[in-house]
């Protein structure tokens, strides 16, 4: 009896150390640049392994980072991929999964409430408090502070724990989003830890096993709430990335029309390149020095080697749209978008781009200066016309009894009387977020706004 019992006690711990062993290790590299996209004087790499599954410690070491001032910096994940601007705004605030706790109920035979699912609770109130590791009490995205010697040079390691964050997980994956370097230190506090602007950056891709010194070459690491990404932004930085050979600079937006739909539409707005056609497709890492092979999966292929850019002058910006068949753009976020210097796959890689998750508050058809239906001036649809037409109606209704009330001595019994409603259910006024490049986000003293087309996204988990 006691050896059966000793031997059942040992099941969940053989269980574990079984799924340890032969869990796929996942693998997460950025390459840190300045955040004003134009000095280069800030250097290195952020580099993530999760051995275990799910929410399993993830390992971060930071390698020659070089630039920085002396002393410490705020080290944190944000919410989006997006580098497109000069200011830091567009990479959002700190990582959280979830924006809004809600605690459920639970009832017993009764009907009767009996509580709350104080655990899932607990951990998304815990997500939504500043912090440093290993404290429970932070977000996701809060990974404590780097310091920097008197050359300006950092390099450490650092285990990050409690469950908090994942290359892998659904809802706490950090694939395609941004690592950020503040100018100053994290103090610690909510809301924000007060470490002042965003000083580099760099989008967190899915790196090449080769680059940790692995002899497989499979890496299971995928961004999270995989089959609702609707936007994905690949921002071109010249010969900032590294690789790059050519000055290209620029951004292309891929965008699904809404969830569920199998199309998706690209928008880019690039500079740089010299007239003519260059192949550009995704390659399987988003390593920037080492993409690895051109991308193209069993199914839903964004881009295939076919694909051309048609550049009309030499170095000047050109825009550009193009709709392609897939069902999701999850296999694309954290890879390398990639041009070529001619219209094959064969000829060099003059420039290289990792996509990650675009914030749709910024980064739109209309700030790359297309006009679509939905910010053309000129077009109504048919919800505005009839809004035109009610509001005409009611207007010559008002007329026609204020001239019934003058006409029969009533006009002025009512003090309200023929007031103007300055009310209109089809005026929305939209409060953007303060995104001062001078003013750090963390100063906020509230949460940050979640654009609209990621609400239905972070409720469930995770942002678009």
């Amino acid at each position: 009896m006691v050896l059966q019992t000793t031997m059942m006690k040992s099941i969940p711990i053989l269980l574990t150390l079984f799924q340890t062993s032969y869990a796929q290790t996942k693998y997460a590299t950025a390459l840190i640049r300045n955040s004003d996209g134009v000095t280069n004087d800030i250097q290195g790499v952020v580099r993530f392994e999760q051995t275990g599954d799910g929410t399993s410690d993830v390992t971060v070491t930071w390698l020659n980072l070089q630039g920085l001032s002396e002393g410490e910096h705020g080290f944190h994940i944000h919410q989006y991929g997006d580098i497109t601007s000069n200011s830091p705004a567009t990479t959002g605030f700190h990582f959280v999964p979830v924006q809004i706790c809600s605690p459920c109920e639970t009832v017993n035979s009764s009907n009767i409430s009996t509580g709350t699912c104080t655990d899932d609770y607990e951990l998304c109130i815990s997500d939504s408090m500043q912090g440093w590791p290993p404290s429970q009490d932070r977000h996701p995205g809060d990974m404590g502070n780097i310091t920097a010697d008197a050359n300006g040079a950092s390099s450490g390691m650092r285990t990050l724990g409690q469950g908090k964050m994942s290359l892998e997980d659904s809802m706490r994956s950090i694939i395609g989003r941004a690592v950020s370097i503040h100018q100053n230190p994290d103090n610690g506090t909510s809301p924000w830890g007060y470490a002042g602007p965003q000083v580099a950056w760099g989008v967190v891709g899915i790196a090449n096993p080769a680059d940790f010194g692995s002899s497989s070459d499979v890496n299971p690491a995928v961004c999270a709430d995989s089959s609702h990404v609707s936007d994905m932004v690949c921002h071109f930085r010249g010969t900032l990335d590294g690789a790059s050979t050519q000055n290209v600079r620029g951004t292309v937006l891929l965008r699904k029309p809404e969830i569920g739909s199998n199309t998706v539409t690209m928008y880019g707005k690039l500079s740089g390149l010299s007239s003519g056609h260059h192949s550009f497709h995704f390659h399987e890492w988003g390593s920037i020095s080492n993409v690895g092979d051109i991308y193209e999966p069993s199914e839903e292929v964004l881009m295939v080697g076919t694909s051309t850019l048609d550049v009309p002058v030499d170095n000047e910006e050109f825009r550009f749209t193009g709709t392609f068949t897939a069902d999701t753009l999850a296999r694309h976020i954290g890879r390398s978008l990639t041009i070529h210097d001619g219209p094959t796959r064969e000829d060099a890689t003059i420039a290289v781009s990792v996509c990650g998750f675009a914030n749709v508050a910024m980064t739109t058809p209309e700030s790359l200066g297309f006009e679509t239906s939905s910010s053309s001036s000129n077009d109504l649809n048919g919800g505005e016309i009839f809004a035109i037409i009610l509001v005409v109606l009611l207007a010559v209704g008002a007329i026609a009894y204020v001239v019934y009330l003058v006409q029969t001595g009533q006009a002025f019994e009512h003090e309200d009387l023929g007031r103007a409603d300055t009310s209109s259910a089809g005026d929305i006024e939209v409060e953007a977020m303060d995104m001062d490049a001078d003013v750090d986000d963390d100063e906020s003293e509230t949460a940050p706004i979640v654009p609209s087309r990621s609400q239905s996204l972070t409720s469930g988990g995770g942002d678009a």
